[in-house]
């Protein structure tokens, strides 16, 4: 797999019942891109795990506000689920919402997450385009991704980096959003 192939995955999957979004009524993506003083450290992928997790829900935090929308937020059971998808993509090989042929919501089920609703966004990448502002740009500029970070249903997320060799490529980076609307 190529590099420059890298920089372009990205995947979006949102469980059927999820209401409509007016996403393709948001604004254009660069008013819902977070300025770097709103968001620190969301260029540099040099920094620890945590910290680009953190600038990444910050990104997403500043895109909903500016969206008229609530934040979301950060749900442990959901943040395990996501560390859990994005080791199973590595373990098996594949980049997908259902890798070693499970369920998209498996991991988030085996956490006993209880959901109305459900979705996910996918990305892999290498170097600077597994930033968190590339990636957020990514999922902003595409209809899918943009419908579930704008998704006016989703009350929880939990949001997940792994680091690893995927598809030959080493130096691979996964993100990982679960999106949940709780019983």
């Amino acid at each position: 797999m190529s590099r420059r192939l890298l920089a372009f995955l990205t995947c979006a999957v949102a469980l059927v019942g999820a209401p409509a979004t007016s996403a393709s009524a948001a604004p254009p993506a660069p008013d819902l891109l977070a300025p770097g003083a709103a968001c620190p450290n969301q260029g540099d992928v040099s920094l620890p795990v945590e910290a680009q997790e953190t600038a990444m829900h910050c990104l997403i935090s500043f895109a909903r506000t500016a969206a008229g929308l609530r934040t979301l937020s950060r749900d442990a059971d959901l943040m395990d689920a996501a560390a859990r998808k994005g080791r199973d993509m590595f373990a098996c090989g594949e980049f997908s919402h259902s890798p070693c042929g499970l369920p998209f919501t498996r991991r988030i089920e085996d956490e006993d997450y209880e959901f109305r609703r459900a979705g996910e966004n996918i990305a892999f990448g290498g170097g600077s385009a597994a930033s968190p502002r590339a990636v957020m740009t990514r999922w902003l500029n595409s209809a899918p991704h943009r419908a579930n970070l704008l998704n006016p249903a989703y009350r929880e997320h939990g949001i997940s980096l792994t680091g690893g060799t995927l598809g030959g490529v080493a130096g691979a980076r996964v993100w990982v959003d679960e999106f949940g609307t709780p019983r």
